[in-house]
C-alpha cells in the first residue's frame, strides 16, 4: 500500500521551469525551497548566479525561505548568498521546522509551497503539514549514500504507482 502523502501536489523539471505566476493566484506567498539538489549541486558552496537572479525576482512577490537537512554551515552559506531565512537540520520529513516557520512568521500551511526533489522529504514533509508540495527533478547524481537508497524507494513507488511519469511536467 503506497503512502497518498508521498504524491507531489505539482511536477516541475527544475526551480527555474515553476509557474510562479499560478502559485501566487493560488495565493500562496511563503516558498520554502530545499537547497541541496535542488537549488544546487551537492557539491557547489554558495548558489549560481542564475538561482540568486530567480530568488531575487521572486522575492518581489514572496517570502523565501530555505529548509534543508543540510548541515548548519552549509545552510547559513546559502542563506547568507540568497539573503533569506533558513532552516538548517530540519530532519524532513518531520513536522517541527514547518511548525516554526508557521508559527514564526503567523502564516495558513494553505499559502506555503515548498520546492524539493526527494519524495521521502520534501514531498512528505509538505504534504503531512498541508503545504502545497512541489517535486522538482534533481540537479545532480552526487548525493549521499542514504540519499541513493531513498532515490531506490523513490523509484520503486513512482514507477509502481505512477505517482509521476518522469518528464511530463505541470505547466
Amino acid at each position: 500500500m503506497m503512502n497518498k502523502l508521498l504524491i507531489p501536489k505539482l511536477y516541475y523539471k527544475d526551480i527555474y521551469s515553476i509557474n510562479y505566476k499560478k502559485l501566487k493566484d493560488k495565493n500562496i506567498t511563503y516558498l520554502l525551497f530545499d537547497i541541496d539538489n535542488t537549488i544546487a549541486d551537492n557539491r557547489e558552496n554558495k548558489p549560481s548566479k542564475e538561482a540568486i537572479q530567480l530568488i531575487n525576482k521572486l522575492k518581489k512577490d514572496f517570502t523565501i525561505i530555505l529548509v534543508s537537512n543540510a548541515l548548519p554551515l552549509r545552510a547559513k552559506r546559502f542563506g547568507q548568498e540568497l539573503a533569506v531565512d533558513y532552516y538548517a537540520f530540519s530532519i524532513k520529513p518531520l513536522k517541527n521546522t514547518y511548525k516554526k516557520i508557521i508559527s514564526k512568521y503567523n502564516i495558513n500551511p494553505s499559502n506555503i509551497a515548498a520546492i524539493g526533489d526527494q519524495l521521502y522529504t520534501d514531498i512528505l514533509g509538505a504534504n503531512k503539514m498541508g503545504i502545497t508540495s512541489i517535486l522538482i527533478d534533481k540537479i545532480s547524481n552526487n548525493e549521499s549514500i542514504i540519499t541513493k537508497l531513498n532515490r531506490i524507494r523513490e523509484n520503486i513507488i513512482i514507477k509502481k504507482y505512477k505517482i509521476i511519469e518522469r518528464g511530463h511536467y505541470n505547466d
